[in-house]
């Protein structure tokens, strides 16, 4: 049976600008496959072996490419669960066990968190208000992980 008591802790990633609009560019690509083969099977017909062929691999593509580009747009995050923590970056998931975990760094002048499980760093991407409420619900889960950050030194005015 499966334990629905299980408290999630869900942040979203803030993707690059760039990302965000290749993904979307490679949604409308993905779009425009499946307009064109449709737009050419009501003109001109799939008569010929080799066209069938053409629009049974072009229809997928499309489809693939309109899904994966806009998953990653509206479902890349970081999840917290009682045992594990998940990042999602559209159709791809990592799962990496709390207890794996070793550190939490946070970098008070670019306002990256950097998590660090056993071999791996993992820097992430969510809003700087939310940098010490996942350091927070982290800790919650498994307080012996060690929760660390870096202060810059501001340079002094010469008088």
């Amino acid at each position: 049976m499966k334990n629905t008591n299980t408290k999630k802790t869900y942040f979203s990633a803030r993707l690059p600008v760039w990302i965000t609009v290749a993904c979307i560019v490679v949604a409308l690509l993905g779009v425009s496959t499946i307009a064109v083969c449709i737009w050419r099977i009501v003109r001109f017909g799939a008569y010929k072996p080799w066209d069938v062929i053409k629009y049974v691999f072009l229809f997928p593509i499309g489809a693939f490419c309109v899904v994966a580009s806009l998953s990653v747009v509206f479902r890349s995050g970081y999840t917290i669960t009682q045992t594990h923590f998940l990042q999602t970056f559209g159709l791809f998931r990592i799962k990496i066990p709390l207890s794996e975990i070793k550190s939490l760094l946070l970098n008070t002048d670019e306002n990256k968190l950097t998590v660090y499980a056993n071999e791996q760093a993992s820097v992430l991407r969510i809003a700087p208000d939310y940098n010490e409420k996942f350091a927070r619900a982290v800790l919650a889960v498994n307080p012996d992980i060690e929760y660390g950050f870096t202060l810059a030194d501001k340079p002094q005015d010469k008088e």
